[in-house]
């Protein structure tokens, strides 16, 4: 199998399938072109040409940033994609974000441990799963890249 990381955003119709192939709702094409369009950063992950995954950031840069819509198709989960995609949009953001700028998150229920991997601190709610929330420096030092 052939991965590879993009730094781009998806398409609008890549947006609404992979929100659509893991039931997360299908947003009608302008709904979608206005989510992608308030990104400040995306990855995508492609298979054989195929997109199959992607993440994106959305926020100010500065003091508030949060990833959204980490996705990777049924077929190819569990293959490291998750983790190349989260990896790579840290990556993009140190690049461009105040350094002190707090990244933050809502993990999907029972997803907390993928993203304690990269430094995020896990602020249990009952009833979902945790928001999480690391500064833009401490999750490039947990991950070794500062």
């Amino acid at each position: 199998m052939n991965i590879q990381i993009h730094n781009r955003l998806p398409t609008t119709e890549e947006f609404v399938a992979l929100r659509s192939s893991v039931s997360w709702g299908t947003p009608t094409a302008i709904h979608a072109q206005q989510a992608l369009k308030a990104s400040i950063a995306g990855v995508t992950a492609s298979v054989d040409g195929k997109t199959v995954g992607m993440a994106r950031a959305v926020g100010d840069g500065v003091l508030n940033t949060y990833i959204q819509d980490v996705i990777v198709a049924e077929p190819y989960q569990k293959q490291g994609i998750g983790d190349q995609l989260v990896s790579t949009l840290i990556d993009s953001l140190s690049e461009t974000n105040n350094p002190n700028c707090l990244i933050g998150l809502f993990a999907a229920d029972g997803q907390d441990t993928f993203y304690t991997r990269f430094g995020f601190m896990a602020r249990p709610q009952f009833g979902f799963g945790p928001g999480m929330h690391g500064t833009l420096s401490d999750l490039a030092k947990a991950r070794g890249a500062a």
